[in-house]
């Protein structure tokens, strides 16, 4: 035998024993620890990662709706709420149709003076784009009108939205339709001055026949000038509604 063998064998019965039951709890203890023997023990560095990896997938199952410790009643007054917003943002969104529309006429019209001038058109077309924007005129701004008196009956639809909907299960959806109701009403005015300064050049065209001298043309030039800042700011706001959430 090998010089370990033979030196265990000369253990005293009770001390060999001693050594057996010590073997014997390190197993018990293993086992009910819920380690098999030989099976490290994960570490904190391992422990860590998994809970950071779990975290994630909850993150991104969050989508689907979560309870709510909300009452019934506060989850009926959230829907209102809600629904009350969604109309103003509704409101909001056919007003902003129309302003589009104006902004396109008023653009093309406005814009032909200044092609124009920096010599990128003839005087042929310039009267061709005054032609057909002049012609869409009074649609634009009548509807234009038409919208903004809907849209002001449909404002102050999102004022309390959200502490309406906190802690219900509309919170979510609440927020989108306010963020985008506060979009659309930057858009309404940058388009309300789009609108005027359209509307009153069709004010001064129907003048035309009858005072078409030098202070007529003064007073135009004047409108194209502001009309540079006023479709400035209306597509600034344009993209921002465009890069806002929507509501449903």
């Amino acid at each position: 035998m090998g010089k370990h063998s033979s030196t265990n064998s000369n253990l005293p019965p009770i001390l060999g024993g001693a050594v057996a039951l010590a073997l014997l709890g390190g197993a018990v203890y293993a086992y009910a620890s819920g380690n098999e023997p030989g099976t490290a023990t994960p570490s904190s560095s391992a422990t860590t990662a998994t809970s950071a990896a779990s975290g994630s997938s909850s993150t991104t199952t969050s989508a689907s709706p979560t309870s709510t410790s909300a009452t019934p009643d506060a989850e009926m007054a959230a829907a209102t709420a809600l629904a009350s917003c969604q109309g103003e943002v509704a409101a909001g969104e056919r007003l902003a149709k129309a302003a589009a529309a104006s902004a396109s006429d008023w653009k093309t019209h406005a814009g032909a003076q200044i092609s124009l001038d920096n010599g990128t058109i003839s005087y042929a077309r310039a009267t061709e784009l005054w032609a057909a924007s002049r012609a869409n005129g009074p649609r634009d701004v009548q509807r234009f009108v038409a919208a903004d008196t809907a849209y002001a009956g449909a404002r102050g639809g999102c004022d309390d939205v959200d502490a309406v909907t906190a802690g219900t299960a509309h919170e979510g959806r609440a927020r989108d339709c306010q963020e985008r109701a506060s979009v659309l009403a930057e858009l309404a005015k940058a388009g309300r001055t789009v609108n005027t300064q359209w509307a009153d050049h069709q004010e001064q065209m129907a003048t035309r026949d009858t005072d078409a001298g030098p202070a007529y043309h003064a007073e135009w030039i004047h409108f194209v000038e502001k009309s540079r800042a006023a479709l400035g700011s209306y597509e600034t706001q344009a993209k921002r509604v465009a890069q806002a959430p929507a509501c449903a």
